[in-house]
């Protein structure tokens, strides 16, 4: 074989490579973008720690005590530094698996009728990201305290401890794609005491 053939065969095959790579990059991204061609092609998500949110699936924990940023992206927006606006919102999760009263100045309520909570909570929102700050002791009754400040508000257990009590929606200017993503405070182990054959948390 000659230089000249050898070198058109060599070319040939790097430009076969590429086609196969840039193919498999676009599958990948589209993938990716559809929550694995699962969903429409988002063409705005949320990054939390580092990690992309593209379904509602996501469920969080975020640490008490701390300030948590949510950068909000659009797919096409090559300039991460334009502002194209979003809308944010949190509500009371109205999942069954979270149902529970409160009684407020002795009359009873449905956490889960509560719907848009987001004053209770302490949100700053900026041009390309917003934060949500949670204080070091949070609960669900601090959520509602802010909310209703001149008040007395009782929240029982299971309240307490809800599971996901609270629904982050993050929407796009247009409100073309919207995230409803559930979250709880992280509430950590505040004691251990160790007896004999038993530890108590």
């Amino acid at each position: 074989m000659s230089k000249t053939k050898k070198a058109t065969v060599i070319s040939k095959i790097i430009a076969y490579v590429l086609v196969i790579l840039v193919v498999t990059g676009v599958i990948g991204f589209i993938f990716t973008f559809t929550n694995g061609f699962n969903e429409s092609f988002k063409t705005f998500y949320i990054e939390y720690e580092g990690e992309s949110i593209l379904s509602n699936e996501k469920k969080l924990i975020l640490e008490r005590g701390q300030e948590h940023r949510f950068d909000v992206k659009y797919t096409f927006d090559f300039n991460s530094d334009k502002a194209h606006g979003y809308d944010v919102a949190i509500y009371a999760n109205d999942n069954e698996n979270n149902s529970f009263d409160f009684t407020l100045d002795g009359d009873v309520y449905a956490f889960y009728a509560e719907g848009d909570i987001t004053s209770g909570f302490d949100i700053t929102m900026n041009d390309t990201y917003f934060t949500i700050n949670v204080p070091e002791h949070a609960t669900v009754k601090d959520v509602l305290e802010k909310m209703y400040p001149n008040s007395v508000i009782e929240v029982p257990e299971e309240g307490i401890n809800a599971v996901y009590p609270f629904t982050l929606v993050v929407s796009s200017y247009n409100n073309e794609v919207t995230y409803s993503i559930d979250f709880a405070f992280y509430v950590g182990v505040s004691g251990v005491e160790i007896e004999p054959g038993v530890i108590v948390f």
